[in-house]
């Protein structure tokens, strides 16, 4: 027997439209968008990377090292080529910021030559070298406490200076370090808590504590009157 024709019985089945064309042409506008997107984005990139590579441009400005600003203004230069908006001015005063270091150095110490007894230049001076040279940073440092022991606007950061120096110090520079202690504990008590309470000073606290233990009311009376007489 004959199979029957079941052809006429199906109905007709509707046919999906070919998707390649489309398919092909969404690629294409996907691939250009992300190249245009990437010829964008790349010079910011690279300008970001070099901003970010200059040395110092994150850092604390007052811890330079020397030769620092030379490879940080070099640096900072080439950010400002690569970049054609918003970075290129953070750049030029960045490195403008870099270049007047050296003359800022310069002109401390020409004026500490003229007018030594400056307990906040000395200070400066010391935080300034601090990265650069840690030795010439306690010997301002030592300078600016022998210039005056009690001198408000600069014994809380002097004092978290000398702390940053400890290991540094000998007898006599420990010493000095105590009385700067215990000055600013009884004279200034706020200032004090908040230099102890930076984490970095956190290996710091037992010996402050120990120097503060050892003060008797007469030496807190002594200092008040010495406090009286600034």
């Amino acid at each position: 027997m004959a199979p029957m024709a079941i052809t006429g019985l199906m109905p007709d089945m509707p046919r999906s439209p070919n998707p390649t064309g489309a398919v092909r042409w969404g690629l294409v506008a996907i691939a250009a968008l992300a190249l245009a997107v990437g010829a964008l984005a790349a010079p910011r990139l690279v300008a970001g990377t070099l901003f970010a590579l200059a040395p110092n441009v994150r850092e604390n400005p007052f811890l330079t090292r020397d030769g620092d600003e030379e490879e940080s203004v070099r640096r900072l230069e080439q950010s400002q080529r690569w970049s054609r908006w918003g970075d290129a001015g953070a750049a030029q005063a960045k490195a403008a910021d870099l270049a007047k270091r050296a003359d800022t150095r310069s002109m401390l110490e020409a004026t500490l030559a003229g007018s030594p007894l400056r307990p906040d230049l000395w200070l400066k001076l010391a935080q300034d070298r601090l990265a650069a040279a840690p030795d010439q940073a306690l010997a301002a440092w030592r300078l600016s406490v022998f210039t005056s022991r009690v001198y408000p606007p600069v014994m809380a950061p002097r004092l978290d200076l000398g702390l940053r120096l400890k290991q540094r110090m000998d007898d006599a520079d420990l010493d000095l370090l105590r009385d700067q202690m215990r000055l600013t504990f009884v004279l200034m008590p706020a200032h004090t808590t908040y230099v102890l309470a930076k984490p970095e000073n956190a290996p710091h606290r037992q010996f402050y504590q120990s120097v503060v233990n050892a003060l008797s009311p007469t030496d807190i009376d002594h200092m008040v009157r010495i406090h009286a007489l600034h």
